[in-house]
């Protein structure tokens, strides 16, 4: 039986700007899961997010549509000028990114706090001397 993908959201105030944190429980896998994800992170953006970081510390099975679904949230938030961290990937899903030819498409972290502190200085480096 496949444990049921749960997200908590969060949005963190990061400048003028926010980041919208999605921590991940259970299995990304096709069907209702993968769908979840994307219409759960569409969903909660806003003008004022410029970032967003997926914890994936609590994912179990991560499969081919999972990595596609993360790949296509990775060009949509682009094109709404925001960045997408995943943090918490485990050695074998980090192998599924190689062996998928997406390994270099996703910026990676360890821990959300490490995520935050990137977008901070994203942030800095934006605003005009």
């Amino acid at each position: 039986m496949t444990e049921a993908l749960t997200i908590e959201i969060i949005r963190v105030p990061c400048g003028v700007f926010q980041v919208l944190v999605a921590s991940l429980s259970g299995n990304l896998q096709f069907g209702q899961s993968t769908d979840y994800l994307k219409t759960t992170v569409m969903d909660n953006l806003s003008p004022e997010t410029k970032g967003v970081v997926i914890n994936m510390t609590q994912v179990g099975i991560v499969d081919s549509s999972g990595v596609g679904i993360l790949a296509a949230l990775t060009s949509r938030l682009a094109g709404k000028g925001a960045a997408l961290v995943l943090t918490g990937i485990r050695p074998n899903l980090q192998s599924i990114f190689d062996l998928s030819g997406m390994g270099d498409l996703f910026l990676c972290m360890e821990t959300p706090e490490q995520a935050m502190d990137y977008f901070l200085a994203r942030v800095r480096r934006s605003k005009p001397v």
